[in-house]
């Protein structure tokens, strides 16, 4: 049978960026994923359908012709807080009797936050 898989951020020596994958009446999301080849040590993230299928649902998760099946690695990024805890950081308008006395207005001058 069939497939269609979509790699985002990932390629495949077998199908490259995604496409139509043939794998054994039957399979298994983790089946595929072994037949996709794809490089080691990631925990890739899969969805089935528009529905997400967690690392340990995958084994049983069988799949059916014409089913489409997105694979990403997790999302990474932020700074380190020193805790050991990851932590975004939004930036906001200025804030202080510093960035005022530089020029700068602070949303409740202005009357509008230019972050939305």
């Amino acid at each position: 049978m069939i497939i269609s898989v979509e790699l985002i951020a990932v390629r495949s020596p077998l199908i490259g960026s995604g496409g139509a994958l043939e794998i054994e009446n039957g399979a298994t999301l983790s089946q595929a994923l072994d037949r996709l080849n794809l490089p080691g040590g990631e925990t890739y993230m899969t969805i089935v359908n528009d529905t997400a299928i967690g690392p340990d649902d995958r084994a049983g998760r069988a799949l059916s012709e014409g089913d489409a099946v997105t694979v990403f690695p997790p999302i990474k990024g932020g700074v380190n807080a020193g805790d050991g805890a990851r932590r975004f950081r939004v930036p906001g308008p200025p804030r202080g009797p510093a960035d005022r006395q530089a020029g700068a207005r602070s949303s409740t001058e202005t009357g509008h936050n230019p972050r939305w």
